[in-house]
């Protein structure tokens, strides 16, 4: 059973950062709103935001 967990978790495509960055600030959408789009947990999402404004801050300087 847990092989079968981590199988489909390694299958699973990566989160459009591109598309998780409009939904958020753009269309404010909500973090679990996000989480069931992208059917991710929260925490994934939360860990992608966090990945996306440090990569804005190293762009910005």
């Amino acid at each position: 059973m847990v092989s079968i967990a981590y199988k489909l978790s390694w299958e699973r495509e990566y989160l459009d950062l591109t598309e998780l960055a409009r939904l958020r600030w753009i269309e404010h959408w909500k973090i679990e709103r996000l989480a069931d789009y992208f059917a991710v947990s929260p925490s994934a999402i939360k860990d992608r935001l966090v990945l996306l404004k440090k990569k804005s801050r190293k762009i910005d300087g």
